[in-house]
């Protein structure tokens, strides 16, 4: 009979454990879910609550929990929750998402190693980051955004968007404001990367890239075209894909037609020890996507290139 009494004791116990387990799952899924926007963050978590505002550098999942345990349950519906670097599976932003409020970030609150510099030039300080989902994941914008005060970066990636559909968005006149088209007579500055998603067709990107160098320019804008990044080992990755994109990333470093300012990012991304790879600190699992270092590592390269005198 104890022995029975033990044996359900113990049921019990581990009952009690994957019920508490299944509770903490259930909330962080929540509260990642949460408008589509709460995610996971390497290096800033801003917290939106109406009057209140909580920062905090590097959190790990459990710090992230502690933030989200100081706003009362009742104010969930209220809240959107914007990071750095971001780890997300949604690729559109929620239905009243604003570009100028996402990449909004705390004064006084740049990354540890960010250097400021003067960054006063001749152009304007309105910039629109027009691409796919390395654009749309918005570290490199975040990282700019902390570089250059006094700056305003609108970030118009659309995940999985190849060339033609990313140059559609460009002063379309349809489309609803949830395809994030870009109106360019808003803007001074336009940071162009793009063209992985349909890189099968390379004279297609190249001419949808020049489309959209040339629009910009015409509207009067200054044009910082971005190679295309390291992503050997993808699923959909082949040889041929590759030479393709080595084929348009010498066409632009070759300064295409109305292009201002052109930023090599393959070749700091690109893993020494293999050739046509992302570097293992930089990649995501699915080694396409720069993830938190390599995010940074981007916005770091186009403000050396073209926001430094």
């Amino acid at each position: 009979m104890r022995e029975r009494r033990k044996i359900y004791l113990i049921i019990g116990i581990i009952c009690w454990w994957i019920v508490g387990l299944l509770f903490i799952y259930g909330r962080i899924l929540y509260a990642r879910n949460l408008k589509g926007s709460l995610v996971r963050g390497s290096e800033l978590v801003m917290i939106h609550d109406k009057d209140r505002l909580y920062s905090a550098a590097a959190p790990e999942d459990a710090e992230l929990e502690r933030l989200l345990a100081q706003i009362d349950a009742d104010s969930f519906d209220n809240t959107a929750v914007y990071q750095s670097y971001i780890e997300s599976t949604v690729g559109m932003p929620p239905k009243d998402h604003n570009p100028h409020i996402e990449n909004t970030v705390l004064p006084n609150q740049p990354s540890k190693d960010a250097v400021i510099h003067n960054t006063d030039t001749a152009y304007g300080k309105r910039v629109a980051c027009i691409g796919d989902s390395i654009t749309c994941d918005g570290g490199y914008i975040w990282q700019l955004q902390q570089l250059c005060p006094g700056y305003r970066f609108d970030n118009y990636g659309i995940s999985g968007q190849t060339s033609s559909q990313i140059r559609r968005r460009i002063n379309a006149h349809s489309g609803s404001l949830n395809e994030k088209q870009v109106n360019l007579s808003e803007y001074d500055q336009i940071i162009v990367l793009a063209g992985i998603n349909n890189i099968a067709e390379p004279e297609t990107v190249k001419r949808d890239l020049q489309a959209i160098y040339d629009e910009a320019h015409d509207q009067g804008l200054r044009v910082i075209a971005v190679t295309i990044s390291p992503w050997k080992n993808y699923e959909t990755w082949t040889i041929k894909k590759q030479a393709n994109t080595e084929y348009i990333n010498e066409w632009i470093l070759s300064y295409p037609r109305n292009v201002d300012v052109v930023v090599n990012i393959y070749d700091i991304l690109e893993d020494n020890n293999n050739p046509g790879c992302l570097r293992n600190d930089c990649r995501d699992a699915d080694r396409l996507h720069p993830r938190y270092k390599g995010q940074r590592i981007i916005g770091k390269q186009i403000f050396t290139t073209a926001f430094t005198d």
